[in-house]
């Protein structure tokens, strides 16, 4: 017998649901038939329905890609409460694993900051109201999306002027975790409009963020809690490094968050400090509910993921020039630069290798990798183990940013329902 789960868990679940196009490839229109084939088949199910209750696909889901992507870069939809026709979530996709210009632009690309374009009020004060510039992006994109012709904002205001009053709850995880509550004070600030999708000014706008950075400066931050911290519940884990960012304090705790289980690594250190100096370079950055206590995250000693994750880590890695970007920060040598590379790109071969199915346990992670063979490296013992450590503590970070929340929220059964339903489709 599955217990109903509570609000919050509720609407935690129909977020984890914006994610489905990620990992796939193809157009616009493929992706969101993709998606939208997973999110019906999950609302339908029986089970499901038993865990969150009834809720009808009535907007979206709609994927943006970027000029030559072939994968989503963002996407979202809205879901309806089929017992409480006044009731919507709006919910909004973390980052694509995938999506290079999720990670490089919409993530880590925080400066310049941009003005708050919604607020009202006296202009000099709002001049100093500011997101950082992969919000702006983000937020952009997703008020211009469309769905049937419709942007989400001109769907609802289809129902606030046959329904009146609506109750709607924006949330979104990671980069949604930014995105949505940017979302939700941008309708705020146009709900009064007399051309807004809520003239009247009735509906009202909750908010569950979870797992996301800070998504705007400490004016934005003040600015958002006067709005809309009476309405909004923001979730995120004690170890999770993803909402350490872009609060200096919270940044410079990152490097020991797994003490003692894992150490410190050099490159984890480097890149702490690249997020440390483009904080400072914004200004004082600050999460909105800043104060919100944690949800209490414990170091997963028996972490066990697949090969295919680890893989997509490392090229992530690569990708994103991270380790150029570190040897430059802590003044490595080109040679020392070129070596870590050649490691990893190693280490990505040999894990092709096998079956991307295969699973590795976190602390089995030094005795696997020895086996490979490198010979080419082995005289350099210490750059290897600085690339071993930083793979064991991005496989937990990673666990920590997402399969962590299942467990914490305890919404395991949805999660592993939605999963069943995605290989069956």
């Amino acid at each position: 017998m599955t217990t109903a789960f509570n609000s919050i868990q509720k609407t935690y679940a129909l977020s984890t649901l914006a994610g489905t196009p990620s990992d796939q490839h193809g157009t616009v229109a493929q992706l969101e038939a993709y998606a939208s084939k997973v999110i019906n088949a999950t609302l339908k199910d029986t089970t499901a329905q038993g865990l969150i209750g009834q809720w009808d696909l009535v907007w979206g889901p709609a994927v943006y890609q970027t000029p030559g992507s072939d994968v989503a870069d963002n996407a979202f939809y809205i879901a309806q409460n089929s017992s409480s026709p006044n009731e919507f979530v709006i919910a909004i996709s973390g980052t694509n694993p995938i999506s290079r210009y999720g990670w490089i632009h919409e993530d880590f690309l925080i400066n310049p900051l941009q003005p708050w374009p919604f607020a009202s009020g006296d202009s000099t004060k709002n001049s100093d109201i500011k997101i950082s510039n992969g919000t702006h992006l983000g937020l952009t994109a997703l008020l211009a999306l469309t769905s049937n012709n419709q942007t989400a904002l001109e769907y609802l205001a289809t129902h606030t002027s046959a329904q009146g009053a609506l109750e709607i709850t924006i949330t979104g995880h990671s980069l949604g975790g930014a995105l949505s509550p940017a979302m939700a004070l941008a309708m705020h600030d146009l709900q009064n409009n007399p051309v807004s999708w809520d003239p009247k000014g009735n509906s009202q706008i909750a908010v569950v963020p979870s797992a996301g950075p800070a998504a705007g400066n400490q004016a934005w931050a003040n600015y958002y809690d006067q709005c809309l911290a009476s309405t909004t519940t923001r979730l995120w884990n004690s170890i999770d490094i993803v909402p350490h960012a872009w609060e200096v304090d919270l940044l410079r705790q990152i490097p020991s968050l797994y003490i003692p289980a894992i150490a410190p690594s050099s490159l984890i250190e480097g890149l702490s400090d690249i997020a440390i100096a483009n904080s400072i370079l914004a200004g004082t950055m600050l999460h909105e509910c800043s104060d919100t206590q944690p949800l209490a995250g414990t170091v997963n000693t028996n972490l066990e993921l697949t090969l295919a994750n680890i893989i997509t880590y490392l090229e992530i890695t690569l990708s994103n020039k991270i380790i150029e970007k570190v040897g430059q920060l802590k003044h490595w040598s080109t040679l020392e630069i070129t070596l870590l590379k050649d490691i990893v790109d190693d280490l990505i071969q040999q894990l092709r290798k096998k079956s991307a199915t295969e699973k590795l346990k976190i602390n089995e992670l030094h005795h696997h990798f020895a086996s490979f063979s490198l010979k080419k490296h082995t005289t350099h013992a210490s750059p290897i183990k600085s690339i071993y450590d930083f793979i064991e503590f991005l496989l937990q970070a990673g666990y920590q940013h997402t399969t962590a929340y299942n467990t914490l929220l305890e919404v395991t059964a949805f999660t592993d329902l939605v999963n069943t339903i995605q290989e069956n489709i």
